[in-house]
Parts: structure tokens; C-alpha cells; sequence
């Protein structure tokens, strides 16, 4: 995460209350609104993915896992990686699907 990213969250952190420490501003990220999550990859003990959150009108990406078993993130030695914290931009693309007539 670049200075200024984490600059922009400290102080939205520091408007709420709450300390620029890395577990606050990690929960900054982790309660804010969630826009969109894709799936990196799945694995036997979890699964990870990018999350978009939306804090101030800025979307910000994080990567974090979920287990899929009885272990915790903690028990998994996952830790979360700052370097993947990122400020993103919506882009608008058009899908299309086929579908059979007269459904």
C-alpha cells in the first residue's frame, strides 16, 4: 500500500476514533462496504479473494481468505498482506448471454 493510501485511511480511521495501527485500519477495510469479491483461487483449507470496498467514495482492494474447514486464519499461517492493499476504478463493460427463446 502506498503512502498516500495509507494516509487517506489513517485519517478517515482517525475522523471515526479510532488509532492508525495496523489491526484498525486492517478492520477499516474488513467492515467497510463490500462492492464486489472475486475468487483468486480455492484450495483443500481456503479460498482467497480480492475484495472492493467502498470507504469515502474511494474503492479500495484487499486480498483476504475464508477456510473452508474447522482452521482458523490463524491456524492456516495466513497473514494479511498490505502490499496488496490498492485503490481501484469502476470501469463499466458490457456481457453478453445467449439464451433460448420463448422462457
Amino acid at each position: 500500500m502506498n503512502s498516500e493510501l495509507r494516509d487517506f485511511l489513517s485519517d478517515v480511521n482517525y475522523k471515526a476514533g479510532y488509532s492508525s495501527s495496523d489491526a484498525d485500519l486492517k478492520e477499516l477495510l474488513m467492515e467497510s462496504k463490500e462492492v464486489s469479491r472475486d475468487e483468486i483461487s480455492r484450495s483443500r483449507w481456503y479460498n482467497s479473494y480480492h475484495y472492493v470496498v467502498e470507504i469515502d467514495e474511494r474503492f479500495i482492494q484487499y486480498t483476504w481468505f475464508e477456510c473452508t474447514g474447522d482452521n482458523s486464519i490463524n491456524d492456516m499461517g495466513l497473514e494479511f498482506d498490505w502490499g496488496d492493499v490498492l485503490e481501484v476504478f469502476p470501469k463499466q463493460i458490457v456481457t453478453t448471454i445467449y439464451v433460448r427463446e420463448n422462457l
